[in-house]
């Protein structure tokens, strides 16, 4: 029997065409000579590593920073940043009804709530949707959030979740 790593093709009449795949031994680079060809030659030592690592939660921290947010509020404009929010919190809502669905110990009556608050939503994502320009590229974008949320809801209500 093959192994299936050694398996290059099959032919019409079902016969296995195997080859050896060529050893480290046979000369064939190691993953580690690979990588550190990859890399330039460098060889990390365990302190670099750790100070590469320091200084990317660092980058991740600042890009969280409220100046992070303010030069987000200095290239989107109040309407997409309302928008944007907007947007963000339908989809948390959609996140929470699908952990619902998901969820056995939740009755359709549990979930009425959570649904009437994705309609609701909706409806101010919608109105947001409508003060942005008509060629505001963002607005593609939360017209799907908005349309997956009105059809959740649609289906909801018309009982598609309703086991007989």
């Amino acid at each position: 029997m093959s192994k299936i790593s050694q398996i290059t093709s099959i032919d019409p009449n079902g016969q296995v065409q195997t080859q050896q795949k060529p050893s480290q031994e046979e000369g064939g680079p190691s993953f580690h000579e690979v990588l550190q060809k990859a890399a330039g030659g460098q060889e990390f030592s365990q302190k670099e590593a750790q100070t590469a690592l320091e200084a990317e939660q660092k980058a991740v921290s600042q890009a969280e920073s409220p100046q992070a947010a303010n030069a987000l509020d200095q290239i989107l404009s109040p309407k997409q940043v309302n928008g944007l929010m907007r947007a963000e919190k339908t989809l948390e809502l959609l996140s929470d009804y699908e952990r619902q669905l998901g969820d056995g110990s939740f009755s359709l009556k549990d979930m009425a709530g959570t649904v009437d608050s994705l309609e609701d939503q909706v409806k101010k994502l919608t109105e947001a949707l409508n003060k942005l320009d008509p060629e505001d590229e963002l607005k593609g974008l939360l017209q799907d959030v908005a349309t997956t949320a009105m059809v959740e809801t649609i289906k909801f209500k018309r009982g598609d979740y309703v086991t007989v």
